[in-house]
């Protein structure tokens, strides 16, 4: 009877640690700079999340939830060692952690869906997602001219995150691929196909160079984080 007892309170103790398991110890390997960790890993936040500023952390079966409260950027995913499910993220252009100034006031959204991604070492092994952003059809005033929107997919590349983003419509015609590595570097190279007056000038500006009479390209460097 007493050994039952025993093995009662024992159990009761485990439970109750596991309920109460701090989140701050099961981020103890996660990377530097992901986020101040609070809470239990049932029902904890992540403050000072680059980019968002603060996510919600709930355990599941298997996996953790993340999300944003609401407000005009959102973001949520499941996270597995190694892996990343049913990511959903829509926020506005001007949230971008870009620090270029030829694009200041610049409105529109970009948006992200990643139905599933696996990670090792920090390098990506496999990403299947899409993209979107409407923010050269947003900025007419801005940018002199109106583009189309652009949409295409996420996928992985030597390790990095790749995407392919194209449109067009019956004035111009865009084909932009975005390298992203996990060390914070991106990769950008963006060629347009342009036939409406001045609009080569507008490019130029923004440090596009000349390709041939109606095509312009533009590949730059950054870091993300």
């Amino acid at each position: 009877m007493r050994r039952g007892l025993i093995l009662i309170g024992v159990i009761a103790a485990l439970l109750s640690a596991v309920r109460h398991f701090p989140l701050v110890w099961a981020m103890g390997a996660a990377p530097a700079g992901v986020g101040t960790p609070s809470g239990t890993i049932w029902n904890g936040q992540l403050a000072d999340v680059p980019l968002f500023d603060r996510l919600s952390v709930q355990a599941g079966l298997g996996h953790v939830t993340v999300e944003t409260p609401p407000g005009p950027t959102s973001f949520t995913a499941q996270l597995r060692p190694g892996q990343v499910k049913d990511l959903a993220l829509s926020l506005p252009f001007a949230a971008m952690p870009i620090q270029d100034q030829r694009l200041q006031g610049v409105r529109g959204h970009v948006s992200l869906r990643i139905d599933q991604a696996r990670f090792s070492d920090l390098q990506c092994e496999m990403a299947d997602g899409t993209a979107a952003t409407n923010v050269l059809a947003m900025n007419a005033q801005t940018l002199g001219w109106t583009g189309p929107d652009l949409s295409g997919p996420v996928y992985c590349v030597e390790g990095q995150v790749r995407v392919r983003l194209t449109g067009a419509d019956s004035a111009a015609e865009v084909d932009a691929t975005v390298l992203i590595g996990a060390d914070g570097v991106y990769q950008t190279d963006i060629l347009a196909r342009v036939s409406q007056p001045g609009a080569g000038a507008v490019l130029g500006m923004f440090g596009f160079s000349s390709v041939s009479a109606n095509e312009f390209r533009l590949s730059e460097q950054g870091r993300w984080r």
